[in-house]
């Protein structure tokens, strides 16, 4: 917390405070009834009191929730217990971190400015998803402020944006302080990558580009192997919730192997997003019936990969702060 920062969220129930100069917003501890006035989805005000509402919820009731959502997205109530798709953690939701962050008013404004920039930049992408998909690659990224730059590989997450940043659709303004850096081996997988270096205000808005451009490359693999229409249709067909998984598996592993069924479901990066719809593709057609790409919710062989269980963790975090948004908004705007 800012030094001398009063925090409404301590203290007496509910006090005055300023989100913008004469723009009075009165606030209350979520559940004690009250008023909230501000109608920006993504300021700092309403940011900090969804969070605050999901750290009142108390373990129980945040762990019923997320299991709850999981339903929609075909995830069994234990989450998957290993790796980076772990969604529970010591018997509460691995959000809850991300939650307490969100709910003091130095992270609630750090993120409040950076979701609003990515959303202002690329609005094709949910802003909750690039919420999550940055406290997951990097969490202080979320929150990451200022012009000291950052090699995106070791930074976390955008392994390759030298290669892609001229296709990002960003503004050359932004762009053009990205610095180029020799490409090198990963310590860690032995593979070449080739990041860049930028500021570290500019990591939330490359979570959303760079999940933009990579679905973008998926839907145009879809039209390629169905046909424009009939992709589109498919396209336009997907619920929210699948969606956002397509694209959380797009941002973690674009492309991929077409998939082989004399070799069945490959592991790791050869099972990409092009992979999983061919997979899906053949089992519709093996039990025939139509290809709808919604089966991404509700085909259980598809969690042998990790990206997979991975993007539908994601998708689950960014629908609960969603659920949370809209509650406190419903609570504060009806009492």
């Amino acid at each position: 917390m800012d030094a001398g920062e009063d925090d409404p969220f301590e203290g007496a129930n509910k006090k005055t405070i300023y989100i913008a100069k004469n723009t009075p917003a009165v606030v209350t501890v979520p559940g004690t009834g009250g008023d909230l006035h501000d109608d920006d989805p993504l300021s700092p005000l309403r940011i900090r009191v969804a969070a605050q509402a999901g750290r009142d919820l108390g373990r129980e009731a945040r762990v019923t929730l997320m299991q709850t959502i999981g339903a929609r997205f075909g995830v069994p109530p234990e989450g998957f217990p290993i790796g980076l798709s772990r969604i529970y953690v010591d018997g509460d939701i691995r959000f809850i971190q991300t939650l307490r962050v969100l709910s003091r008013p130095v992270g609630s404004r750090a993120a409040a400015a950076n979701l609003k920039r990515a959303a202002q930049l690329v609005p094709e992408v949910d802003p909750f998803l690039v919420l999550t998909t940055a406290a997951r690659e990097r969490d202080e990224a979320l929150i990451a402020r200022g012009s000291e730059k950052d090699d995106t590989f070791k930074g976390g997450g955008l392994d390759f944006l030298e290669t892609i940043k001229g296709r990002l659709g960003l503004p050359r303004s932004i762009v053009k302080q990205w610095d180029s850096i020799p490409e090198y081996r990963s310590g860690e997988t032995e593979n070449i990558v080739h990041p860049a270096r930028i500021p570290i205000r500019d990591q939330v808005i490359g979570y959303a580009a760079v999940t933009r451009l990579s679905f973008k490359d998926f839907c145009a693999f879809v039209k390629r192997e169905t046909g424009d229409a009939h992709g589109q249709k498919m396209l336009d067909s997907l619920t929210a919730d699948a969606k956002t998984v397509w694209l959380a598996y797009s941002f973690l592993s674009p492309g991929g192997s077409t998939f082989n069924p004399q070799k069945g479901p490959e592991h790791g990066r050869h099972f990409g997003v092009n992979s999983a719809f061919g997979y899906l593709r053949y089992l519709a057609s093996r039990s025939g019936v139509s290809l709808d790409m919604n089966a991404i919710l509700t085909t259980p062989e598809l969690h042998h990969t990790d990206y997979v269980k991975v993007a539908k963790a994601r998708a689950m975090e960014a629908a609960f702060f969603d659920h949370l948004m809209l509650k406190t908004a419903e609570r504060t705007n009806t009492e």
